[in-house]
């Protein structure tokens, strides 16, 4: 199993250790986004006030960057799952997609 190399340096952790961290990543994003969707959808807002309406244009903002942070660590997993120890090259791309995600 060969370090990742990752910013020009090679890192003591192989892309197939990434699996586990990207699923919690994963379930914890999921839970935010239930709980964002609910606080943004299901409370009534008075649209009058101009802090109301930027509170919702942040609150979707932050949406969009959880629904691309959940695109990217699931990714990541169906990336770092595949080939064997030895055989890397199906997980070649998983430094392009940390790019990505950082």
């Amino acid at each position: 199993m060969p370090g990742m190399v990752l910013f020009r340096r090679r890192w003591s952790v192989g892309s197939d250790d990434l699996v586990l961290p990207a699923f919690f990543l994963f379930v914890l994003h999921c839970i935010w986004l239930v709980v964002l969707s609910v606080v943004l959808f299901g409370l009534p807002y008075n649209s009058d006030k101009s802090c109301s309406v930027t509170l919702v244009d942040h609150g979707r903002g932050y949406m969009g960057i959880l629904v691309s942070c959940l695109i990217c660590e699931s990714a990541i997993m169906w990336l770092s799952m595949r080939g064997s120890i030895l055989y890397t090259q199906p997980r070649e791309a998983v430094q392009y997609v940390l790019y990505i995600r950082l």
